[in-house]
């Protein structure tokens, strides 16, 4: 091959080989680009939500949420799983927190442990979180070696923010006649530092209602301004104060108005059977724009007891906010859900 010709060959070489490498490098460096934005971002990564894991189970779940001020896992994971489940099936996820002062002690007056409810009691518990129970389930479940263990639907220990998905999708433990039953709540601010929550149930099913009973109430702070974790965070749902029999109700302050337990309940096929109590705002931190009122239908209720199951719940505004109304007085200013309810057994 003649010189000139060869120095050309090896020119043209020289070329593909130099733009060849161009190529690779512009290659690479696209890839650093992409992975260093990935490594730069997990901030926003974590802010995703979350895919969500948890199906409808075709009714309302009423869930027990044991916390305390300086459980880790509960502020980290626990709430935030119930948040979840709330925000993504509103009107079919109704929860309490009992939030208490420390892990070590679940079952003390901050968490609504007192007389005539015991509410923590009443699940068998005295320590240890996060838990909950679905449905009413009880917590004192052991192995052979006496280890307080996990069931179907009292579930122990909370690590991802999908932990409570599983006992809410399978169907919460709640009764097999809980679309036979509905509730509503009202709640309307009178302008003078108090609030009406009026509780409306009724039997829709075949046939007649069970007899024997109790409308299961409390008053909750939606947001826990009163119950803050160690790291500043906050649930939701907060115990404040039982609603009682007579129209009294009781607190940490104390008991007003002299009820000695639940209210008693008698319902008839398609008529709303309604109770009403005034309780002051100041039982909530924040007031009536803070205020939610939890409430349920239970065949039964003891103390200390699991004697029988929850039949029915709603929650004024988040618990199950099939609407929220807030105005400027009067019968106006209220929050409403409007038929919504839970059975369990």
């Amino acid at each position: 091959m003649p010189v000139g010709q060869r120095g050309l060959m090896k020119h043209a070489r020289m070329t593909v080989l130099i733009l060849s490498l161009t190529m690779l490098l512009q290659v690479m460096g696209n890839g650093w680009i992409e992975i260093e934005k990935i490594e730069n971002t997990p901030t926003f990564l974590e802010e995703e939500q979350p895919v969500m894991e948890a199906s409808s189970p075709g009714h309302v779940v009423f869930a027990q949420y044991i916390t305390s001020d300086n459980c880790g896992y509960c502020m980290q994971y626990g709430s935030p799983a119930h948040k979840l489940l709330k925000a993504n099936f509103p009107d079919e996820y109704v929860y309490l927190s009992y939030h208490s002062e420390t892990f070590g002690n679940t079952a003390d007056a901050e968490s609504g442990n007192i007389n005539p409810i015991s509410g923590v009691s009443h699940l068998k518990e005295t320590g240890g979180a996060p838990k909950t129970s679905f449905g009413d389930a009880e917590g004192d479940n052991r192995d052979a070696q006496g280890n307080q263990v996990s069931t179907t639907y009292f579930r122990i220990g909370c690590g991802t923010s999908t932990c409570w998905d599983t006992p809410f999708s399978s169907g919460g433990g709640m009764h097999n006649t809980v679309n036979d039953y509905s509730m509503r709540v009202i709640q309307s601010d009178n302008g003078d530092g108090t609030t009406d929550v009026t509780i409306s149930s009724r039997y829709i099913g075949s046939g007649t209602a069970a007899t024997g009973l109790k409308l299961y109430a409390a008053v909750v702070e939606e947001t826990c301004n009163s119950h803050a974790y160690t790291d500043g965070t906050k649930g939701g749902n907060c115990w404040e104060a039982w609603l009682l029999d007579g129209g009294g109700y009781t607190s940490n302050s104390g008991n007003v108005g002299g009820g000695t337990g639940f209210q008693s309940l008698i319902l008839y096929a398609n008529q709303w059977t309604n109770y009403t109590w005034t309780v002051s705002n100041s039982l909530v931190n924040g007031g009536f724009s803070n205020m939610n009122t939890v409430a349920a239908i239970y065949s039964g209720w003891s103390t200390s007891l699991l004697v029988s199951g929850l039949v029915l719940a709603s929650l004024s505004a988040v618990g199950l906010a099939a609407s929220k109304c807030k105005k400027q007085k009067g019968l106006e200013n209220a929050r409403d859900v409007d038929d919504n309810f839970a059975m369990v057994n």
